[in-house]
């Protein structure tokens, strides 16, 4: 028998400032996930830790200290394991995938503590058992993920995917959103979901050609790293143990929960609870917005008109206006 384990991690968003609403240690915090996440994988053996992006909670390089990247890049090294996955929107400026090179997050891939599987996937081996790891990177598109084949040797690839991605697929104000089912007709056989912080079960998808591909979305490392995140939520990883026996390959997927703090101690309640209500009225206007039809010819109008019809604070009101501005509006 051969085997290969993987731990999977959601978003991570490491920063040195605590988020909206904390009132904890938030660098330590981080690095306390990630340290029992070690002790996850050295007790599995695993091959590699895998995230599905977000490695830094701030885009902009100006604001992330060399103090953190180095504490990051120490902490990664010493996991007796590869770290790798791929870079989310808060990787990159304005969710431009061109822009990475000049980002923190080139540090770490520079220095070897973290390997960028979108642009060079990994292959594990044991026995005669071959695991491909690859992925798409926040920006990039399904033809991107397409051309990740697997090879003749490979025999189960993992897509570590950050985007908008749900079982039915859609549109979310302008962005597309990957449906499973489009994504189960590619090569990969499990794919590692990113973006959305919320835990979701295990999803099973038959493509066309009757094979059954698995979705994993174990949410965000952390709690409050944005508005709409549960402060009240439990932290996973998943353990993903991938065997072969007399060439047969089979797989099974553990969720190991993190030991966290109780939410009153890591938040402001009140603070947070008003954060939850800047971000419904952030997801109104946008659904008022969509629903005027909203086009390039009269977008000034409607959005004025929009905002004036609605009773929202003023920092909903800047957070639409700059949301709106990186859509073209």
């Amino acid at each position: 028998m051969s085997k290969i384990s993987l731990v999977l991690v959601g978003d991570l968003h490491f920063s040195d400032k605590p988020m909206v609403s904390r009132i904890d240690n938030y660098e330590d915090t981080i690095f306390n996930k990630f340290s029992q996440i070690r002790d996850i994988a050295i007790k599995s053996k695993a091959s590699a830790i895998v995230t599905t992006g977000d490695v830094f909670h701030v885009p902009y390089a100006y604001k992330v200290p060399h103090k953190l990247v180095s504490r990051m890049v120490r902490t990664f090294l010493d996991l007796g394991c590869d770290f790798c996955g791929v870079a989310g929107n808060h990787d990159m400026v304005y969710g431009r995938v061109e822009t990475l090179e000049h980002q923190p997050l080139a540090v770490l891939i520079e220095s070897g503590a973290f390997k960028r599987v979108d642009i060079d996937p990994v292959l594990y081996k044991s026995g005669d058992l071959c695991v491909k790891v690859s992925g798409i990177s926040y920006g990039m598109g399904i033809l991107d993920l397409e051309d990740r084949k697997k090879e003749k040797n490979v025999d189960f690839m993992v897509s570590v995917i950050h985007d908008f991605c749900n079982p039915e697929g859609g549109n979310f104000f302008g962005s597309n959103v990957w449906s499973y089912k489009e994504l189960a007709e590619t090569d990969a056989d499990y794919f590692l979901i990113g973006h959305d912080h919320s835990v979701k079960p295990d999803y099973k998808v038959v493509n066309c050609s009757g094979i059954e591909k698995m979705f994993s979305q174990p949410g965000s490392l952390t709690r409050g790293s944005l508005t709409e995140d549960v402060a009240e939520r439990e932290v996973f990883v998943d353990l993903l143990e991938i065997e072969k026996v007399k060439g047969k390959i089979s797989y099974k997927t553990t969720r190991k929960k993190l030991n966290i703090e109780p939410a009153e101690r890591v938040f402001n309640i009140e603070k947070y609870d008003l954060a939850k209500k800047n971000e419904s009225d952030f997801r109104e206007f946008c659904d008022r917005l969509s629903n005027d039809s909203i086009s390039f010819s009269n977008a000034a109008g409607v959005v004025k008109h929009t905002l004036g019809s609605m009773s929202i604070s003023g920092e909903v009101r800047e957070r639409s206006l700059h949301y709106l501005l990186n859509r073209g509006l």
